[in-house]
């Protein structure tokens, strides 16, 4: 009779494939990277909490402190920058940015921000407007702007 046989995994094997395992979860994390959001360099303010980061990016606060608009840069719709960002920052998902922005700029409350393609363009943005704010990963940050806020990344389901 033909028998078939497996092999067998000690005891040491499984521990080391758990060891890995963790490995990889945690490099996931240590990859993912932080979000900030950044203005240019000479804007008067220095910080925002966490809150006003989402009453600015929810169109709800349109003025800075020092009583100067504020302009939004944003990236595209479509990328995972801006789904993982507002999700962070708002707490909502992307048809619900998007349907708020449809309100606000239906009501002629405010238009939509203005949308470049990527951290290095959002960059050479708001070196050109001092009262711009917009969001960039971690890795990009150069001394061409300010950071008011640091996001801490989590890992979304």
């Amino acid at each position: 009779m033909f028998r078939m046989t497996f092999p067998v995994f000690s005891k040491c094997h499984v521990s080391l494939v758990k060891i890995l395992l963790f490995f990889v979860a945690v490099s996931n994390v240590a990859f993912a990277g932080d979000y900030l959001i950044v203005t240019n360099k000479n804007n008067s303010v220095d910080s925002i909490p966490l809150k006003g980061a989402t009453s600015i990016f929810l169109g709800v606060q349109r003025v800075f402190v020092s009583g100067y608009e504020i302009e939004i840069i944003d990236q595209p719709v479509n990328s995972d920058t801006y789904s993982k960002f507002y999700r962070l920052v708002t707490s909502k998902s992307v048809a619900q940015i998007r349907s708020r922005r449809a309100s606000l700029t239906f009501a002629g409350v405010s238009f939509p921000p203005e949308v470049v393609e990527n951290d290095e363009e959002v960059l050479r943005w708001l070196e050109k407007h001092t009262n711009g704010i917009g969001y960039i990963g971690e890795s990009s940050l150069d001394d061409r702007v300010k950071v008011l806020l640091r996001i801490p990344s989590k890992i979304e389901d």
